[in-house]
């Protein structure tokens, strides 16, 4: 699945950083970051990233995921 620069951006900033390089976090539908313990719903994103890369995930309606590339 593709989504815009913008979105991919938003939805890893709140993940990016960190002292050993990991984090993750939760968006919703436009990427504004979510309380911690917020359950999932379809349509949702995750963000995580570790030493070596990252990677956005959407939540699709049968809460299986699928990854996301950025649309350049």
């Amino acid at each position: 699945m593709k989504i815009s620069e913008e979105l991919h951006d938003r939805i890893l900033s709140e993940c990016r950083g960190g002292y050993l390089g990991l984090g993750w976090g939760v968006a919703d539908e436009t990427g504004c970051s979510l309380a911690p313990n917020t359950p999932l719903r379809p349509g949702m994103f995750i963000g995580a990233e570790n030493y070596y890369g990252y990677v956005v995930l959407r939540v699709n309606a049968d809460m299986s995921l699928t990854e996301c590339e950025k649309e350049y």
